[in-house]
């Protein structure tokens, strides 16, 4: 990765709780501030609804909508719900690279930096807990694939870090403090400036936080007080020094079918390759497999039946080599009996 020009980024985190309900506040920043990159939670939108972004007409976005399994289920009932989605200004178009997005979390890539907009759940969802560990085990797992680069995580994390008695929360700070992420109002000193104000209801918090892995890139870091907010979240504003990579590949989109990108940021779409499993000869993939693990499988159960504390370094080493096998053995299959092909390649 060849590292060429300075490159400094105004980076925006906010949680809209609805379109509507933070678009003013959006025009406000812009007006005001003139952020290089929003990092957007629950805009609520729907994904026939997400070209609502298009009247930002200085920034592409990439993300995805919450409630597409929903929609797809019947008629929509209840209050809408979620979504993340990454605004990025057009000037930083040949600096990006779009990672991965899913109904919580987006990944894009800009310049030596790795951005990660983060929505994580709240109080009353189900199986809360496995969800946040499902999150963030997802998120650093791309996280280990851009080592080299710098990175940031920053969004909602509905969770008071600054409360021992919280669960989330200490599930929350052992992450970041393992993967040595350094929390941005703990470097300016606002640890008890609240981000989350419900006048209505009496309630007010800081949920909503900016972590990084340079303390030297971060310049700056505030909490902003607008005056045309009707979201019930205030925004996040840090300023970084990245640096812009000559070798960075253009607007490479993710694979996973459930991610949008606004038109003007997909320039490869069609080039993304992957097994196809529909086109696949399943029967064949089946009986080839099925003869190959068998012995894997009686190798297996033969270490168990010899496990013991002596030979405890011998199966360290069966179980990695077992592993190798494995995934030749069905690497093989797919390469055998699975097409490997571009999204446009069959007719649709």
């Amino acid at each position: 990765m060849a590292v060429t020009n300075p490159l400094k980024l105004k980076v925006v985190s906010f949680n809209m709780h609805g379109f509507n309900q933070g678009i003013s506040a959006i025009n406000e920043l812009i007006d005001d501030f003139t952020p290089d990159i929003f990092l957007i939670q629950e805009h609520w939108l729907t994904e026939a609804n997400l070209n609502k972004f298009d009247i930002f007409a200085n920034y592409f976005w990439f993300g995805c909508s919450a409630m597409t399994n929903q929609v797809a289920s019947g008629i929509l009932v209840g209050r809408p719900y979620g979504g993340v989605i990454t605004l990025i200004k057009n000037e930083l178009r040949h600096q990006t690279t779009t990672i991965h997005c899913d109904d919580r979390f987006v990944i894009v890539v800009i310049g030596n930096y790795l951005l990660v907009n983060v929505y994580m759940p709240c109080r009353g969802t189900v199986d809360r807990s496995d969800l946040c560990d499902s999150l963030l085990c997802d998120i650093w797992s791309w996280r280990e694939r851009f080592m080299q680069h710098e990175c940031i995580i920053a969004g909602d994390m509905n969770a008071d870090l600054c409360k021992d008695d919280d669960s989330i929360a200490n599930r929350l700070n052992s992450f970041f403090n393992q993967n040595s992420l350094i929390r941005c109002n703990d470097l300016f000193r606002q640890q008890t400036a609240s981000t989350y104000v419900n006048i209505a209801l009496g309630h007010e918090s800081c949920i909503d936080y900016a972590f990084g892995t340079s303390r030297l890139d971060i310049v700056s870091f505030d909490v902003l007080d607008l005056n045309l907010n009707f979201s019930d979240h205030l925004p996040l504003l840090l300023c970084v020094n990245a640096r812009a990579c000559s070798s960075q590949a253009k607007h490479k989109n993710a694979s996973d079918d459930s991610c949008v990108v606004n038109s003007s940021a997909s320039d490869n779409s069609n080039a993304t390759m992957q097994l196809r499993w529909d086109k696949a000869d399943t029967l064949a993939f089946y009986h080839y497999t099925g003869l190959h693990l068998r012995p894997v499988l009686a190798s297996v159960e033969s270490m168990c039946l010899l496990a013991s504390d002596e030979t405890r370094m011998a199966v360290c080493d069966f179980v990695d080599a077992t592993y190798d096998l494995t995934v030749s053995i069905l690497s093989n299959a797919a390469n055998l009996y699975v097409p490997t092909r571009n999204k446009s390649f069959y007719k649709f």
